[in-house]
């Protein structure tokens, strides 16, 4: 995908539009989201990305109904969503790999404590979690070591720019007490006890995602099997009523809006399902 946004903004530039600190502030959403993209460069290639989408369902909508008006709205309504979702899409990422970094933290660190109790280098141990299927995790240690070795960085300076790489505060705090560690050349039993920290927000999460589970499961069989009842009955005493369906309007209705708002209750729970439980 970043490739995406480097070639369109190779095409069109138009980051002039955006303040030096809405740059800076995107270009740090972007690399705790582990992309390597600049600010400028996302800011500027997610707007002509909206216009551009936003310009083809004018054309698609127009050339299907030729109604002027409702292509407008078509047109609106396709820039607003194509806004709002670029506007969000680093934070939602950088939220997401901070989740998955704070899980596999609460795997890594007893191995690491392990390992310092039996006298491996720290610069060692730190290479062994590099190359220990941690996932993102292990892509930070990667990029840690080779700022040590090839960048010149200290252990604790490389600690803290990994640090800086992500928005959760538990992280943080691991950086440090592993700086700590480093340079104290003691204190691993302190990270066992982090690690069970983690374990417990992860259980906090998931005691969390119970009660929305619950929530979205009623919510769920209202839009599932409920609303689409009383759609029927609605259109089937509408002529007494003197309500008007027209067909396009009951095709829409069952073929669109009941399956997306279904659609949008599972991708919910599915990004509200803590990543120890996540496929």
């Amino acid at each position: 995908m970043q490739e995406v946004f480097e070639t369109v903004f190779g095409i069109a530039d138009v980051s002039f539009l955006f303040s030096f600190r809405t740059q800076k502030s995107f270009s740090l959403k972007l690399r705790q989201a582990g992309w390597e993209l600049t600010g400028k460069a996302y800011l500027s290639s997610s707007l002509v990305l909206s216009l551009f989408l936003s310009l083809l369902s004018f054309l698609f909508y127009y050339g299907f109904s030729a109604d002027t008006l409702a292509s407008l709205l078509a047109l609106f309504l396709v820039l607003a969503f194509s806004l709002c979702f670029f506007y969000v899409l680093p934070a939602y990422l950088s939220q997401k790999r901070a989740e998955e970094m704070e899980r596999e933290f609460s795997v890594c660190l007893p191995s690491l404590a392990a390992e310092l109790e039996l006298g491996i280098p720290f610069e060692e141990a730190l290479k062994n979690a590099a190359g220990g299927g941690f996932g993102v995790l292990s892509e930070e240690f990667g990029k840690l070591t080779d700022a040590v070795e090839w960048g010149g960085h200290s252990v604790p300076k490389a600690l803290e720019r990994m640090s800086e790489n992500t928005s959760s505060l538990a992280v943080k705090r691991v950086c440090s007490q592993l700086a700590w560690v480093y340079v104290k050349g003691e204190g691993e039993e302190d990270l066992r006890k982090y690690a069970e920290a983690l374990v417990g927000l992860q259980q906090q999460k998931f005691r969390e995602f119970r009660s929305q589970f619950a929530m979205a499961g009623v919510v769920f069989v209202v839009f599932s099997v409920l609303a689409p009842a009383f759609f029927s009955s609605a259109v089937a005493l509408g002529a007494f009523l003197g309500w008007r369906f027209s067909a396009t309007d009951i095709f829409i209705a069952y073929a669109f809006l009941f399956p997306a708002v279904d659609l949008a209750l599972l991708l919910y729970v599915y990004e509200k399902t803590p990543k120890l439980l996540s496929l």
